[in-house]
């Protein structure tokens, strides 16, 4: 296989922000029992902030801020971001950076559990 430019990738990764209400309409969320199995595995303590990097439109971010976590969410595509606030606003909690993850806030790789 050949090797793909960075133009290619940054264009590939762009292509669902411009179907996000599509995207968010159609595609599955995740299943309650990932979520509990995370928290389990990770053993992230109830309450402790959450790093979602390219969170989309807020599927799985939800599962979480339904659970009382605080998250900040890293998700370049400002379309995804927007309809995520909407599907999120119910959790102030949650708060988003609209940026590539190169540029987001510390350049943070994880947040402190």
């Amino acid at each position: 296989m050949a090797e793909q430019s960075a133009t290619y990738w940054k264009q590939a990764g762009q292509s669902f922000d411009l179907v996000a209400d599509m995207y968010d309409q159609y595609r599955p969320g995740y299943p309650q029992g990932l979520v509990e199995s995370l928290i389990v595995m990770s053993g992230i303590p109830e309450g402790r902030p959450i790093l979602g990097i390219g969170s989309g439109t807020g599927k799985a971010t939800c599962l979480f801020a339904s659970r009382g976590y605080a998250i900040h969410c890293i998700e370049p595509g400002r379309n995804m971001a927007a309809v995520a606030a909407r599907n999120l606003r119910a959790y102030p909690a949650v708060t988003y950076e609209m940026v590539p993850f190169e540029e987001a806030r510390n350049n943070r790789l994880c947040s402190t559990w």
